[in-house]
């Protein structure tokens, strides 16, 4: 099933700001990559990703109440 087709399956669901939400989710993802593409600059998405992501984790390890929860790598 594609992502349109679950969109649309959430909408005829009832959800229809669900929809609406993962419609413009899937767009901004789809501007993005365009971006990527065409400035191509693939690389330094991915660093940066890499990068947020090692902070993130970081922050979260570096609170003791979460230190307990988080499985070790």
């Amino acid at each position: 099933m594609s992502c349109t087709q679950s969109i649309f399956g959430v909408w005829k669901a009832g959800s229809e700001q669900d929809a609406w939400i993962l419609h413009r989710s899937l767009l901004d993802r789809l501007f993005h990559l365009h971006y990527l593409g065409d400035s191509d600059s693939f690389a330094e998405f991915d660093e940066y990703s890499f990068l947020s992501m090692y902070q993130a984790r970081h922050k979260l390890l570096s609170d003791p109440d979460m230190r307990r929860k988080v499985p070790p790598v």
